[in-house]
């Protein structure tokens, strides 16, 4: 029986247009969460990775556009 692969969630931390350091969730057309220090940010797209076995793209120049 073949293995089914299943891809890995991505989360990505960019700028947004309030100046403030958005969290987005592959798939998800909103920020899941905003932050005023670009650490803060990137700490918590950190934790729902390792939580959700995905990976982190930091500083993207743009939010992902919806699926």
């Amino acid at each position: 029986m073949p293995k089914r692969t299943q891809r890995m969630p991505c989360y990505r931390v960019c700028r947004g247009a309030a100046g403030m350091w958005d969290v987005y969730a592959e798939g998800v057309p909103a920020a899941v969460a905003s932050f005023h220090e670009h650490e803060e940010a990137a700490a918590y797209a950190q934790r729902l990775a390792a939580r959700m076995h995905g990976e982190v793209v930091v500083e993207a120049s743009r939010p992902p556009r919806a699926a």
